[in-house]
């Protein structure tokens, strides 16, 4: 009963096709439907009050309680919204809050094994309007999409992966080359892998590592639909390192790292209720170790990608600096040959890159690029 509620305020609040005489009407008739028709009256009550008083309700006062107004504007939790306001003040965590809670594009990167951008782009035009990106040269941003990913033929054709403009950047940065011995430390589905794939042109040695099997077999069959062929993949815990005992040593190594997933919100919208403060605690901690159990098998002069699909301090620069201080070896590289100027104009003095919804109109991540002096 309290989702069938649930579901009628939100077509009485939310929705403008729906009418809300009819919200609530299904509603009295589901209500009978499962089994409660003696509650339907209840049900008609309280739904025609919401729909006479609910746009009469106001929002908390940003005055007197901003974390509790920006909460129940744009949906988030309050502990999330109070870290927020004292990072970025009111005006921008309200800008932050309404780019998570508005749809995002679809974006595609360019398989260049299959296709270039140009083709890519026309054909897609077919089911939607196309964009190119200004930060990453083979993305394309798909909005008004007319027909589900599903039935693209250039995606069925291993032309294009889904695949956020700012978790291209990390593969940009890391910039493997022909030839080179990589590491996709948690591969996860592969959208990464397949990535450095193409960029290494099929020749080299990519293994692509993960500590659960069955991800790791869709990840296969991705690498065939995609038309790549360098790609090894290993069922591993990273976090053991005697497992990491037989791994050669890396020209270059990505640590696409587990964590919180908060710059990823308005992909995953469910996560923000999933998540508490601890949890931060808990995947510094985790990524912490990965760093540390990697760092022995990157060969000096290689480049290890750190990255993680939040903006959370604890997850990002502490975990650097943590890492840093404990491995003199290692110092930040600040190279950006494998970047846009758009993208390289992104990175801080410090030589770390962040990208965020609401100045970017991509997901939130943060990378670096660490290089082992001996």
């Amino acid at each position: 009963m309290r989702n069938l509620l649930r579901l009628g305020l939100f077509q009485i609040c939310h929705l403008d096709r729906v009418p809300s005489a009819a919200a609530v009407n299904t509603s009295v008739q589901l209500a009978k439907a499962i089994g409660q028709g003696r509650k339907a009256g209840f049900v008609n009550a309280l739904l025609r009050n919401a729909a006479r008083d609910h746009a009469s309700v106001p929002l908390p006062d940003p005055e007197t309680a901003p974390d509790t107004h920006l909460a129940v504007a744009h949906a988030l939790p309050r502990w999330l919204v109070r870290r927020w306001l004292k990072r970025f003040g009111f005006e921008e965590t309200a800008t932050l809050g309404a780019a998570l809670t508005a749809q995002p594009p679809i974006t595609v990167r360019t398989n260049t094994l299959r296709s270039t951008p140009g083709p890519l782009g026309e054909a897609l035009a077919r089911v939607a309007s196309v964009a190119p990106s200004i930060y990453t040269p083979l993305a394309i941003r798909l909005t008004q999409v007319a027909a589900p990913p599903s039935t693209w033929p250039a995606l069925l054709g291993g032309e294009c992966q889904v695949q956020d403009e700012a978790a291209q950047l990390v593969g940009d940065l890391l910039n493997p080359q022909p030839g080179d011995t990589v590491l996709d430390a948690c591969a996860g589905l592969g959208g990464k892998t397949g990535h450095l794939g193409q960029m290494m042109k099929n020749r080299g040695r990519l293994l692509a590592v993960d500590v659960i099997a069955k991800k790791l077999q869709r990840l296969d069959r991705e690498m065939g639909r995609l038309g790549i062929e360098c790609v090894e993949t290993y069922p591993l815990d990273m976090e053991n390192p005697d497992a990491l005992d037989g791994l050669p040593r890396f020209d270059r190594i990505l640590l696409d790292a587990p964590c919180s997933g908060l710059g990823v919100l308005r992909r995953n919208p469910d996560t923000k209720w999933r998540r508490t403060s601890k949890d931060l605690v808990r995947y510094r901690d985790r990524q912490e170790r990965l760093l540390a159990a990697l760092a022995p098998h990157l060969r000096p002069g290689g480049r290890l990608v750190y990255a993680v699909c939040s903006m959370e301090p604890e997850e990002n620069q502490t975990v650097i600096d943590a890492f840093l201080n404990s491995h003199p070896d290692f110092v930040i590289d600040r190279a950006t040959d494998g970047l846009t100027p758009p993208a390289a104009a992104l990175m801080d003095e410090r030589g770390t890159l962040a990208t965020y919804p609401h100045r970017h109109g991509m997901d939130g991540f943060f990378m670096v690029a660490l290089t082992r002096l001996r």
